[in-house]
């Protein structure tokens, strides 16, 4: 292991390290649709504007291939897998499930990490300030976005998720379970009241957000105590809400054990219509309400609300159930994504429980993928889709039972 630079040797903004107040990130509410909630936080919609973001690199490959199959596999050599290699530097906070760096740690580090299945480590291109330095001594009027921005990768070189062998996709779970925990640990112990806002995602393919195809999830970790965005909160409120009349009732239960027909709304369910795949301890179904077609969500059959009370069984469970459909999605998307304009690309939103909220809420993971949206859409949250979601339940269903599973479309 090689310590690469001295702290005063970091560029500005890399890994979230800051000097000059007018590099720092900013952060500001739309005001004509942010409130203030009972735990002081901002509601709303809030824009993280970040200099150093542009500098990051994209390494995604052009094609002819069509839009709604898997992409080519890039070659090995992606910025990710010469951090594993350790020809870059990196702030390395876990190996596998083992603590190494401290997330607020200034000392890139050169190490082989070949020998891992999966680590976490700092965002180098970060939307947040993460450690302020000298000479900052006074931010002004300006609102700084604090945080701690993760990213979570596979060691070896995949790009698909459903290419990915089950344990290495567990160790990527585990990986980010870890130091979500240990983050969490360090602010528990300062005693004191906090709100702490996470948000573990997976973009894949380009028109998701991803600038590197090497498989990997981040995780924001919002500190700052300012709040979030009304989506989220939506999330939040709606758990809240269908509590308070019956407080030992949870639709996530409910919803994941199959044992509810209509929700608080008086809306039929078709819970059993819409299931995909179900094990010991997940249920996939195709959303209710998608917010694009092909939308699916997978929910613990437990009570859990955030990713770090799973055990070592739920995780394996997560990726074999995580892997099996989004197979079946790109299939569902090589047949009907030129019909429905569904791309390959998608996103994994993970919604869960933030540290100092009351609301009970039921974890949920949702497997989003890209398709064009405009107009109305664009003005409200809502979304006009054109296929029933039992109907996707029923094809995606049929894929995984008829085609084998290491195929690829």
């Amino acid at each position: 292991m090689a310590n690469v630079t001295k702290d005063d040797e970091i560029p500005e903004g890399s890994w979230g390290i800051f000097r000059r107040l007018d590099r720092c990130p900013e952060e500001r509410w739309d005001s004509f649709r942010t409130i203030v909630d009972r735990y002081g936080a901002k509601v709303g919609h809030r824009s993280m504007i970040s200099p150093i973001r542009a500098q990051r690199p994209f390494e995604t490959v052009s094609s002819d291939e069509p839009l709604y199959t898997h992409p080519p596999v890039s070659e090995s050599n992606d910025v990710f897998c010469r951090i594993v290699r350790g020809l870059l530097p990196a702030i390395v906070v876990t190996k596998d499930k083992e603590p190494f760096q401290d997330p607020y740690s200034t000392t890139p580090i050169k190490e082989s990490l070949e020998e891992y299945k999966a680590v976490t480590i700092i965002n180098l291109y970060s939307p947040f300030a993460r450690v302020l330095k000298p000479p900052i001594e006074d931010t002004g009027e300006k609102d700084i976005p604090y945080g701690i921005p993760l990213v979570h990768l596979l060691t070896k070189h995949y790009e698909h998720i459903e290419l990915v062998p089950v344990e290495e996709l567990a160790a990527l779970i585990s990986t980010t379970v870890s130091s979500l925990n240990s983050i969490i640990s360090y602010f528990e112990d300062k005693s004191i009241p906090f709100l702490l806002s996470q948000y573990t995602f997976m973009n894949i393919g380009a028109r998701a957000g991803a600038s590197i195809p090497h498989l990997h999830s981040q995780s924001f970790i919002n500190v700052n105590e300012h709040g979030q965005g009304s989506k989220v909160q939506s999330f939040l409120v709606a758990f809240e809400e269908q509590r308070k009349d019956n407080p030992i009732s949870c639709l996530g239960c409910h919803y994941a054990n199959k044992d509810i027909e209509s929700d608080y709304l008086g809306q039929k369910l078709h819970i059993e219509e819409r299931v995909i795949e179900e094990n010991e301890c997940w249920t996939a179904l195709a959303e209710y309400a998608p917010e694009r077609d092909g939308h699916i969500r997978i929910i613990p059959k437990k009570h859990v609300s955030t990713l770090i009370q799973l055990n070592d069984h739920e995780i394996l469970l997560l990726a074999d159930i995580l892997r099996k459909v989004n197979w079946g999605l790109s299939y569902f998307i090589k047949d009907f994504g030129p019909q429905l304009k569904i791309y390959w690309d998608r996103n994994i939103l993970l919604r869960q429980q933030f540290v100092g909220y009351a609301s009970p809420l039921h974890m949920l993971i949702d497997i989003i993928p890209v398709q064009i949206v405009g107009g109305a859409e664009v003005f409200n949250d809502h979304r006009v889709c054109s296929i029933l979601p039992e109907k996707t339940a029923e094809i995606i269903h049929e894929y995984l039972k008829r085609k084998p599973l290491d195929s690829c479309p």
